[in-house]
């Protein structure tokens, strides 16, 4: 025996689960399970018991505005970073440096392979995000551009 034996039956209990304030439904039957679950309604948590709200009022020093930070240059691969070429050469690029689309932001070392890291926006470097000679993940974040 199967714990529904028509489609239909399924479809039906998952019809009136939804329209259900019940948030979680598991039924087991033998070996069938069927385990059914969603957000809580948006009512809900007016249920519960809350605890009274506090008010705390802190002043904030007034912090100087930067420009928006709206993009950002990450690690297509793992593997160790270089900002230079070599130890002789100075950095592709620092702070406050434009860099265009293709442009050569830096190196990405892996298994003793050089890879040229090129910038995909274009945009102003206003942040270096990892040191020279460590090591990046993927995705890790390498420069932020305004």
């Amino acid at each position: 025996m199967t714990l529904f034996d028509d489609k239909k039956d399924i479809f039906e209990l998952m019809e009136r689960f939804d329209k259900s304030s019940i948030c979680e439904l598991e039924i087991t039957a033998g070996e069938g399970r069927i385990r059914l679950s969603k957000a809580a309604a948006p009512n809900a948590a007016a249920r519960i018991p809350q605890p009274p709200e506090t008010h705390v009022v802190q002043e904030v020093p007034e912090v100087p505005k930067s420009p928006k930070v709206t993009k950002t240059i990450t690690a297509p691969l793992v593997g160790t970073f270089y900002s230079s070429a070599s130890p002789d050469s100075g950095p592709y690029v620092k702070v406050g440096d434009r860099v265009t689309k293709g442009m050569v932001v830096c190196i990405i070392e892996a298994m003793k392979n050089m890879n040229e890291i090129e910038s995909e926006e274009e945009g102003e470097i206003a942040e270096i995000l990892v040191k020279n000679h460590t090591p990046v993940e993927y995705g890790q974040p390498l420069f932020r551009l305004n």
